[in-house]
């Protein structure tokens, strides 16, 4: 009978040691969690911040733009335009959708722009983006928008420049090349800085 008693004071030091090791493990494990989720957190809020500002950079920031063919709406309509054959002329690319409630506040700015400075020899072209099409010819007609217009119905344009949200602006020079972009509705003072630089 001792000899049991003695036995089991004998284990039972042993058994606090891993209990206490299982609990520390445990807590390093959801304390190294919690780091990566934070930075996690963070990559994403810092992404979001700079979406916010407009001022986000693309890959294609430097390189020449994917080329595409449009079948446009609007007026002019009925049209086919090819981004390659507008090399030599500055291109103001715009990604929209009915349903895009900053594009509302944005479009009568474009529309602005372009009948302020087509003279110039820039090309607007407004991409519509994962939109019904009956409901984006009567967007055009109640914004007046009277530059090139047309749906990505594939879906390739959009996916080619990197966008996913709109209102997103793509800015090319003459020589086809990428040389900004603006996230999120463009309001006219900054709309009219980067055209300026585009016709230099």
């Amino acid at each position: 009978m001792e000899m049991q008693e003695e036995t089991a004071q004998t284990e039972l030091p042993q058994k606090a040691p891993r209990k206490k090791g299982r609990a520390i493990a445990t807590l390093v494990f959801f304390t190294a969690l919690n780091i990566v989720l934070v930075g996690v957190l963070w990559i994403r809020l810092a992404s979001a911040q700079h979406v916010i500002s407009g001022a986000a950079t693309i890959p294609l920031i430097g390189h020449q733009a994917p080329d595409f063919t449009l079948d446009t709406w609007g007026s002019p309509s009925g049209q086919s335009i090819h981004l390659l054959t507008l090399k030599g002329k500055p291109v103001v690319l715009n990604f929209w959708a009915s349903w895009c409630t900053p594009c509302q506040q944005e479009t009568p700015v474009l529309e602005a722009a372009w009948q302020h400075y087509q003279a110039n020899g820039i090309a607007f072209i407004g991409v519509d983006y994962q939109d019904n099409q009956q409901e984006a010819q009567q967007f055009l007609q109640k914004y007046h928008v009277t530059y090139l217009v047309g749906p990505d119905t594939s879906g390739t344009i959009s996916v080619d420049y990197g966008v996913s949200n709109v209102p997103a602006t793509i800015f090319i020079d003459r020589s086809g090349v990428v040389v900004r972009q603006h996230l999120g509705p463009v309001d006219a003072p900054t709309l009219q800085a980067e055209i300026q630089q585009l016709l230099k």
